[in-house]
């Protein structure tokens, strides 16, 4: 489970700030991001408030205990099959760079990050998936920023997609409209940024490779070239709908974990809502709290209790968290065995 966050920090970037930079525009824009940041932290914190103020927490704690450990672990195995193709997903619009990229190293990487992530706020767990795979491609880490963009834009049309069929499924509950818009919005800023960019062919390089700012736009562009290649795209988004399909899955066993037998419209509600809520310019680490704000709402809007919902909003987190930051540090730890420390 992932947000479709397109502005992940960019790595290998040099620019020097020479006497003609524009540095009172670049200090508006970061001033600008600052406040949306607070803003979506603030309307984070009055939801989880809002979650908590009225819950009954011993009808919460007798909702855990009475929750079934081997649901729970099918779901959470059917989770990192999700990842998995999460993994091949990225990898579609990596190969094209380099076919040194595998499916090992990808699904590797991508755990790495998502382990990173549960410790490290606004999702800088993408440059640890972005070290990890450089290390092991000698791809450059500006062309997989420009892949890792790609990535969320695919995934972001799946995402969209659900959403567009929403309505056909069940009644739309208003709280998710300016999150879908939100998500609209980002979707088609980033898609016009990196098909506008992507489409064009990067000349060829005529002398020394270039440096600073030149240099990391070129590898930038560079590591859009799956934007070229329809095949790669259309492999990538059939591993992103594949994977939605696991993570409906492994919603709806999750649900049966606490006792909730709400079938496939809860599920793709709950996952959903769920995702709307990572979309948010905010990510505190591990996601904990906008998970399970989202999950919560949108189980109540079924007539489930606060209780049970936020039980089952812990319990899926618990379920993804445990595997992933366990594999994590198995991966990571492997690494410093072998290369040794950087």
């Amino acid at each position: 489970m992932e947000a479709p966050r397109l502005t992940p920090t960019a790595p290998d970037a040099q620019p020097s700030a020479g006497p003609g930079s524009p540095e009172p525009e670049g200090a508006e824009k970061r001033g600008r991001h600052r406040l949306l940041r607070i803003a979506a932290g603030v309307a984070l914190l009055v939801a989880v408030v809002w979650t908590l103020h009225d819950v009954v927490w011993g009808a919460l704690w007798r909702s855990l205990k009475a929750a079934r450990p081997g649901w729970a672990a099918l779901a959470a195995a059917v989770n990192l099959l999700a990842v998995f193709f999460q993994a091949l997903r990225w990898l579609a619009v990596v190969q094209p760079l380099s076919r040194a990229a595998t499916v090992s190293g990808a699904f590797r990487a991508m755990v790495v990050g998502f382990a990173v992530s549960m410790v490290v706020p606004a999702r800088a767990g993408e440059l640890a998936r972005i070290q990890w795979l450089a290390r092991r491609t000698g791809i450059p880490k500006a062309s997989l920023l420009s892949t890792i963009i790609l990535d969320y834009l695919v995934n972001a049309a799946g995402l969209l997609l659900g959403l567009a069929l929403l309505p056909f499924l069940l009644p739309v509950p208003s709280w998710i409209r300016p999150g879908a818009l939100f998500t609209l919005a980002l979707f088609v800023v980033g898609a016009a940024m990196v098909f506008g960019v992507g489409a064009k062919r990067t000349p060829a390089a005529t002398g020394p490779p270039a440096r600073g700012l030149a240099g990391f736009l070129a590898r930038a562009r560079h590591g859009l070239a799956a934007v070229r290649r329809p095949k790669a795209l259309g492999l990538s988004f059939g591993a992103s709908l594949v994977s939605w399909a696991l993570e409906i899955e492994a919603t709806l066993l999750a649900m049966k974990a606490v006792g909730l037998h709400l079938g496939l419209p809860a599920a793709v509600l709950a996952l959903l809502s769920v995702n709307v809520a990572l979309a948010l310019p905010f990510a505190p680490p591990g996601n904990v709290g906008t998970l399970e704000v989202g999950a919560t709402l949108a189980l109540m809007a079924f007539g489930v209790r606060k209780e049970q919902a936020l039980a089952f909003g812990l319990v899926y987190h618990v379920m993804q968290l445990v595997p992933l930051g366990a594999l994590g540090l198995v991966f990571a730890g492997r690494s410093v065995r072998k290369d040794g420390p950087d």
